[in-house]
């Protein structure tokens, strides 16, 4: 069973996985995936073509300057994710996971219509205040977190979409609760299966 993590950013996706995998399972992370993509000369031309120069480093795609200019022009956001988006979900797909769980974080999940490469989707929502409690301590500004937030999918129309919804704005033993009670019925619908 292929399980996608999904929600808007600094929403607490990557603590999500971690517990899942600190309790066994394995946990695959798309951002990892593209940034291999982005190794790739075909990716790299792209990419270089859409932002140019700046978003490259001696020849390779910077990521961190990526995402800066990224998120700042819908149009050039858009055009990379048609190019990257089919080759991450194509990686996506060879992840063997007959007879087990293995969840995918995927920050743009249903943004890129990924949603079909899943058996079952976790949308993680936390608060715009709780966000920005994060973000800051990661070194992003306010502004920065909203300006990223509002490239995403509203959680209205994510929410309709996803198989389960898993709050992280209270305590860790809230959330993990809250995974452990999503985990027991993704097992159960395995062992059905």
């Amino acid at each position: 069973m292929l399980v996608g993590i999904t929600g808007n950013f600094v929403s607490g996706k990557s603590a999500v996985a971690a517990m899942l995998g600190s309790r066994g399972y394995r946990t695959v992370d798309a951002d990892a995936i593209a940034k291999n993509v982005y190794r790739k000369k075909g990716a790299a031309k792209s990419v270089a073509g859409i932002f140019g120069k700046g978003a490259m480093a001696r020849g390779k795609v910077d990521t961190t300057a990526l995402a800066k200019l990224a998120f700042t022009d819908a149009a050039k956001l858009k055009r990379l994710n048609r190019a990257v988006h089919p080759l991450v979900a194509s990686e996506i797909k060879k992840i063997l996971h007959k007879g087990k769980i293995v969840f995918v974080e995927v920050p743009l999940l249903f943004e890129a219509r990924m949603e079909s490469l899943f058996d079952s989707v976790i949308l993680v929502k936390s608060s715009l205040k709780k966000a920005i409690e994060r973000g800051r301590a990661r070194g992003f500004s306010a502004r920065e977190i909203g300006r990223r937030r509002s490239f995403q999918q509203s959680w209205k129309k994510s929410k309709k979409k996803a198989d389960f919804v898993l709050g992280t704005g209270g305590t860790k033993a809230e959330t993990k609760k809250q995974a452990e009670k999503i985990v027991k019925q993704l097992n159960s619908i395995l062992r059905k299966g």
